[in-house]
């Protein structure tokens, strides 16, 4: 992403974030292809699933956060 030559003082805290993130463009985990093969193969379903949970730490999240809830609904 460009950025422009000039910069305007109150968005430091946007460029300061915006930064973070460059370290992590192009190392993300994962295989892209893989992840759009799913998503079109979602499009050809009769029945498409409400959520679609894809990447190493999506089985992860989606426990813990089933954890969290039964937690709260005890």
């Amino acid at each position: 992403m460009k950025r422009p030559a000039k910069q305007i003082e109150d968005y430091d805290v946007v460029r300061q974030t915006m930064s973070g993130f460059d370290c992590l463009n192009h190392n993300q985990s994962g295989d892209p292809v893989k992840v759009a093969q799913a998503i079109i193969a979602v499009t050809h379903m009769e029945q498409e699933p409400g959520r679609l949970y894809l990447g190493v730490g999506a089985l992860a999240a989606l426990k813990h956060q089933i954890n969290h809830v039964v937690e709260e609904v005890n």
